[in-house]
């Protein structure tokens, strides 16, 4: 969850600060949109909520997607194709909380 990113990466750019919040600006302005996946489609908190507002901010399209069984009947992987079609999204932040916070 934490630590630098691996050599493999290199053409990745770290953030000057330790601090999740500039990381996650920098990961919302980057992109073009952002997929959210929640336990609960209701429940963001945290960083999580910070990604969402920050979106908001931006004006960038911002998709969340609770994953518990009772969601996934209404929402799934065809919402998402969808939805990332219409935008013509090519370059995707993926959000949530981290595992250590929400397991599952």
């Amino acid at each position: 969850e934490d630590g630098h990113v691996p050599s493999c990466y290199d053409f990745l750019t770290e953030t000057p600060s330790r601090d999740y919040r500039q990381r996650t600006w920098w990961n919302v302005r980057d992109s073009e949109a952002t997929l959210i996946l929640v336990m609960q489609s209701d429940a963001v908190f945290g960083g999580t909520l910070l990604t969402k507002k920050i979106a908001d901010e931006l004006g960038r399209p911002c998709l969340v997607i609770g994953l518990s069984p009772e969601e996934r009947e209404k929402t799934g992987a065809a919402q998402v194709v969808q939805w990332l079609g219409e935008r013509k999204v090519s370059k995707l932040n993926v959000a949530g909380p981290r595992e250590s916070h929400c397991p599952g």
